[in-house]
């Protein structure tokens, strides 16, 4: 069974990560992000796999939180 969750094939990922980002603050993410059919937020990720592991991090934060107030 396909894990509908999984967005881009280990095929994409590749090929996206041998995009050239710009440079600045904005690097093109959205561009990429377009062409595959994904959130940019999704593309970030793959660039700067730490902001991912602070995302997670912080969603259990929130979860623990919110657990705690039920």
């Amino acid at each position: 069974m396909k894990d509908k969750r999984v967005k881009l094939s280990d095929i994409q990922k590749d090929e996206i990560l041998k995009i050239p980002l710009k440079e600045g603050r904005f690097k093109g993410y959205s561009e990429i992000a377009k062409k595959f059919g994904v959130h940019k937020r999704t593309i970030q990720f793959l660039f700067e796999p730490n902001k991912l592991i602070h995302n997670r991090e912080l969603a259990k934060e929130r979860l623990k939180k919110k657990k705690e107030t039920e």
